[in-house]
């Protein structure tokens, strides 16, 4: 099957912060795929610690320089819903992202 884009998200765009300090968090999958004809997908948020957490998402795009430096920038090619949220100690929650762009030619890479 040919893809027309994919759409890779690095997903250490969360923002984290306890009410009283950071807590411990995972978001699988790490690697979202999108195939030509799909623009939504699905990552999913816990909350490792025993503290709520109140969590918000971003993206920018990102490159690697020739020189093995980060190029990051803010983007509005990903949507996420919900964007801002409170995760109770333990809870998980689904987070649905959305591409906005262009059809892309080859792969683009956002944290």
């Amino acid at each position: 099957m040919k893809l027309n884009h994919i759409l890779t998200a690095m997903l250490c765009c969360m923002a984290v912060s306890g009410i009283a300090s950071a807590g411990s968090f995972n978001v699988y999958p790490t690697r979202l795929e999108l195939e030509a004809g799909t623009s939504i997908g699905s990552v999913t948020v816990v909350n490792e610690s025993d503290a709520l957490a109140n969590m918000q998402v971003r993206a920018v795009r990102w490159k690697q320089g020739e020189n093995g430096t980060d190029a990051m920038q803010p983007t509005q090619e990903l949507t996420f819903f919900p964007k801002i949220f409170r995760l109770p100690p333990h809870a998980k929650k689904v987070i649905r992202v959305g591409y906005q762009g262009k059809a892309l030619p080859k792969e683009r890479a956002f944290r």
